[in-house]
C-alpha cells in the first residue's frame, strides 16, 4: 500500500512512512538528467583511468627496467631455446612483481582518493554528480576489501581510506559492503565477517542518505548481515543474515561496556549471550611467528601468489606442447584447457595434505592458530584455482565430481547453482535429487574461535535461493525451505515446507500438520 513500510523474512507490514516535503524541494536539479548522467559516466572513465589505469601501467614499465628477463619473453623462439626451470623462474618472478606491486600500489593509491574526497552525512539527489561520486567511491572500496579481505594490510588500508579505528590492527576485518570509509567509527576487537553489510548509505528514489554507524568494542558482524547506521550496542554480536539498527540496539552507556548482546532473524530474535570481558582474559596475544605466518600466507601468497598460478600453469603446458613438436595455436588451446585440469587436480591435492580428509566435520580452533591459518588460505587456494570451472559447471551434476575429490559428500543427480558455496567441504553431506540454491555457513567464528560441523540435507530435499543453512543443522528428506529462511546452528528440520528467518512450517503446513495429528489422535482413541 502507499506509504507503507514491511520487513521481516516472509517480510510483514511494520508501519507507516511520510516523505517531506523539504527533502523532495531539495532534490531538484538545475541541470537536464541526461547530462547529468553522461557526466557521471565520463567521471568514472576518468577516474578509473587515473586510479587504475596509470598505476598498472607504470608498475608494467618500470619492472621490465629492473627485470630484464622479462624482455626476452617476447621473442619467437624464447619457448624452443630457454630451459623450462628457466622459464619458469623468469615468468614467476616477473609475474609476482608486477602482480603483487601493483595490488599495493593500485590499492594505496585508491585509498588516498578516498581519504581526499570525505563525503558529509546528510542528503543528496540520485541523479547528482554528488551521487555519482559517492556510489562509485563505495564501489572502490568494495574491491579493495575483496582483494585484502582480513589481511593485515587490508585493515591499515581501511584506516588510511578513511575508516576511524582507536586502534589500527587491533580488529578483524573482513568485506563490508556498501561501506563510505569516513562515516565508520570502529573501536577494538571489532569483527566483520566475509560478505556483511552496512546501510551507511540508503539508496532511495528522489535521493540517497547517507549517515555514520559507531561500532564499539567486542562488535561481531556475522557473514551477510545488514548493520545499519547509528550507535550499536558494546559487546554486540549480529547474526548471520540478520539486520539490525540503533532503534532496536542502542548503545546506553560510555563509560563502561554494556551486557552481552546477541540477536539473529529477521525480524532479529535476543538470544542468551556469553560474558565477553571474562572470554578476552582468557585470551593470549598470538606469538610472533604466528603472526608471521598470517602474514606470509594471506598478506603475500593470497594477495600476491594465487592470481598468477593459472597464468604460470598456462606457461608450462605451453612450452611443454611446444618443446614436442606441437603447432602453436593448437598447442595454446590445448593448454587453456589442461591448465584447468591441473589447477583443480593440484588444489585437490593440496586440500588432502593440508586439511585432511577429517577436520571440519566437528571441529573447532582458536583464531590465532596455524590450523585456521591454513584452513582459510587452502580456501582462497579453492577459489583461485577451481573458480573457472566450478562457474562454468554451476547448476549441473558434473560439478559435483570435483567436490567430491575435495571432501564433500553429494547423492546423485544432486545440483548445486553454486559449487563454489561448497567451501567447508569435509562438512558438506548433501542426499541425492536434491537442488541447492542457497546460502551455505557451516562454519562460524564464537569467542574468537573457528568452528566446523557437519549439516546434513537428505534425499529430495530444496534450499531456495536466498535461504541460509548454518552449520550442524540436519534436514530431513523432502523438505523445501524457502527464499530468504535462515535455517541456524544444530537445527533439526522434519519434512516439511518452511520460510521466516528463523525459519519455522509454513502456515498451511502448520494447519495440515494439526490435522494430521487430531486425525491419529482420533484414530487411537
Amino acid at each position: 500500500g502507499a506509504e507503507e513500510m514491511w520487513e521481516g523474512a516472509p517480510a510483514r507490514f511494520a508501519g507507516r512512512c511520510m516523505a517531506l516535503k523539504r527533502t523532495r524541494n531539495h532534490c531538484r536539479y538545475a541541470l537536464p538528467l541526461w547530462f547529468l548522467g553522461t557526466l557521471g559516466i565520463l567521471l568514472q572513465v576518468f577516474l578509473d583511468f587515473c586510479l587504475l589505469v596509470v598505476p598498472t601501467a607504470l608498475v608494467a614499465w618500470f619492472t621490465v627496467l629492473f627485470l630484464p628477463a622479462s624482455e626476452a619473453v617476447g621473442s619467437s623462439d624464447y619457448f624452443q631455446t630457454t630451459p623450462l626451470l628457466e622459464i619458469l623462474w623468469q615468468m614467476g618472478l616477473y609475474a609476482f612483481v608486477t602482480t603483487w606491486v601493483t595490488i599495493v600500489l593500485v590499492s594505496v593509491v585508491g585509498c588516498l582518493f578516498l581519504r581526499c574526497t570525505p563525503t558529509s552525512p546528510g542528503q543528496y539527489p540520485s541523479r547528482g554528480l554528488k551521487a555519482h561520486l559517492l556510489l562509485y567511491r563505495v564501489k572502490m572500496m568494495d574491491q579493495i576489501q575483496r582483494v585484502w579481505t582480513w589481511s593485515i594490510f587490508g585493515q591499515y588500508l581501511r584506516s588510511l581510506a578513511g575508516v576511524r579505528f582507536t586502534h589500527p590492527g587491533a580488529s578483524e576485518c573482513d568485506v563490508m559492503f556498501n561501506l563510505v570509509p569516513e562515516l565508520i567509527r570502529a573501536d577494538s576487537e571489532v569483527f566483520w565477517s566475509h560478505g556483511c553489510y552496512t546501510n551507511v548509505l540508503d539508496q532511495g528514489s528522489e535521493h540517497v542518505t547517507l549517515r555514520g554507524i559507531d561500532m564499539p568494542a567486542n562488535s561481531f558482524l556475522g557473514n551477510n548481515c545488514v548493520a545499519e547506521h547509528g550507535h550499536l550496542p558494546s559487546n554486540f554480536l549480529l547474526g548471520v543474515s540478520t539486520p539490525a539498527s540503533d532503534i532496536r540496539f542502542r548503545r546506553q552507556m560510555r563509560s563502561r561496556l554494556g551486557e552481552s548482546i546477541t540477536v539473529a532473524g529477521n525480524p532479529p530474535l535476543k538470544f542468551g549471550s556469553a560474558d565477553f570481558e571474562v572470554e578476552n582474559e582468557a585470551r593470549r596475544p598470538p606469538s610472533l611467528l604466528l603472526f608471521l605466518a598470517r602474514v606470509s600466507l594471506h598478506d603475500i601468497f593470497s594477495v600476491g601468489i594465487l592470481p598468477i598460478a593459472e597464468v604460470l600453469v598456462y606457461a608450462i603446458l605451453y612450452t611443454v606442447l611446444l618443446s614436442l613438436g606441437g603447432h602453436a595455436v593448437v598447442s595454446a588451446c590445448l593448454a587453456l584447457v589442461l591448465a584447468e585440469f591441473a589447477l583443480v587436480a593440484f588444489c585437490v591435492l593440496l586440500k588432502r595434505l593440508v586439511v585432511g580428509n577429517q577436520w571440519g566435520r566437528s571441529h573447532s580452533t582458536p583464531f590465532w592458530s596455524l590450523r585456521h591459518f591454513t584452513y582459510f588460505t587452502m580456501q582462497d587456494c579453492f577459489f583461485a584455482w577451481c573458480g573457472r570451472s566450478m562457474r562454468t559447471l554451476g547448476g549441473t551434476v558434473l560439478a559435483n565430481r570435483t567436490l567430491r575429490l575435495m571432501g564433500c559428500r553429494i547423492g546423485r543427480r544432486t545440483i548445486i547453482a553454486d559449487p563454489l558455496q561448497a567451501f567447508d567441504w569435509n562438512a558438506v553431506n548433501i542426499g541425492d535429487d536434491c537442488i541447492i540454491d542457497g546460502m551455505l555457513q557451516f562454519h562460524s567464528f564464537e569467542n574468537m574461535t573457528l568452528k566446523v560441523k557437519r549439516t546434513e540435507i537428505w534425499d529430495g530435499s530444496t534450499v531456495c535461493f536466498g535461504a541460509t543453512v548454518m552449520g550442524g543443522a540436519v534436514i530431513e528428506r523432502e523438505t523445501t525451505l524457502l527464499p530468504m529462511s535462515l535455517v541456524m546452528k544444530e537445527m533439526r528440520l522434519p519434512t516439511a515446507i518452511y520460510e521466516g528467518s528463523p525459519t519455522e512450517p509454513t502456515p498451511a503446513q502448520g494447519r495440515h500438520e494439526r490435522a494430521r495429528i487430531g486425525e491419529v489422535e482420533k484414530r487411537i482413541s
